[in-house]
């Protein structure tokens, strides 16, 4: 038997069950690698459910998914916030060239992944044979998905960016004090991000004066600390902004798609 670790697989604490079957429905993982996660339950713990043993039996992914209240008895629950889900698309889409998913992009799932370190952690520890391949091993398949327009900082247009190195300065550039980033693409959009270090306005305008922003219809209050590039600090309402991870994530909406998202999103009408 190998080193013994606590596995959360039971009705009352099933957060280690959650996880793996949220890695099994989108695709992120194959059912033949979600039988060897069961295999290293099984060889780590004293005691396991039986259900367990149980779903080792199926041979089809639907099959077991469509049988699952009946052998497991309930579903569980995932320990995934909004912005992992997502995240857990992008392995998907990192291991399998041929990965496809109906509401998210590789360019908006990639990204997200990247910047999701407990994520990857929770991920390495439940399928420690996975390897998931790096933005450098996935560049020829993503390439069309990743970015229709060229974006760079504003005044730089002989560099380039991609969305990991817009996404990184970003963060970099943020901690060094500078809280204001423009970048201008070949399509006309421009997006804006003003940050406080906590929440981000996130502004994209576009030919013809075309403008809206991010929003977070359930954040209430104000924050200030926003500081411009000519030294002004503003104010914004928290629901006009977004948290960083968020923002991060419309990053690779934007510059993956070149259009703002559907939901979560306010048209600027010029007064």
């Amino acid at each position: 038997m190998g080193e013994e670790r606590t596995w959360h697989v039971t009705r009352d604490d099933s957060a280690d069950l959650g996880f793996a079957l949220s890695c099994l429905v989108p695709g992120a993982i194959t059912l033949e690698e979600f039988k060897n996660w069961i295999y290293l339950v099984l060889a780590e713990s004293e005691e396991f459910p039986d259900y367990l043993i149980e779903l080792i039996d199926f041979e089809h992914k639907h099959e077991l998914i469509r049988s699952w209240r009946d052998v497991v008895g309930f579903w569980p629950a995932s320990p995934l916030s909004r912005v992992e889900e997502r995240g857990v698309v992008g392995i998907g889409y990192a291991r399998f060239p041929q990965f496809r998913h109906d509401t998210i992009s590789r360019g908006e799932a990639r990204a997200t992944l990247q910047q999701s370190d407990a994520l990857r952690d929770r991920f390495a520890r439940s399928f420690p044979t996975i390897d998931i391949p790096g933005d450098e091993q996935t560049a020829g398949i993503a390439d069309d998905d990743r970015r229709v327009s060229t974006w760079w900082l504003a005044g730089d247009d002989a560099h380039p960016l991609t969305i990991s190195e817009v996404q990184t300065r970003f963060i970099n550039q943020s901690a060094a004090g500078c809280r204001t980033m423009v970048l201008e693409s070949d399509t006309g959009l421009t997006l804006r991000l003003v940050t406080n270090r906590t929440r981000v306005m996130v502004m994209l305008t576009g030919p013809g004066d075309a403008a809206g922003h991010a929003i977070d219809p359930a954040a209430v209050g104000t924050s200030g600390g926003y500081l411009l590039d000519n030294g002004q600090e503003d104010e914004y309402a928290d629901r006009d902004t977004v948290t960083i991870p968020d923002a991060l994530t419309l990053i690779g909406h934007v510059l993956s798609r070149g259009t703002p998202p559907q939901d979560r999103w306010s048209i600027d009408v010029p007064e």
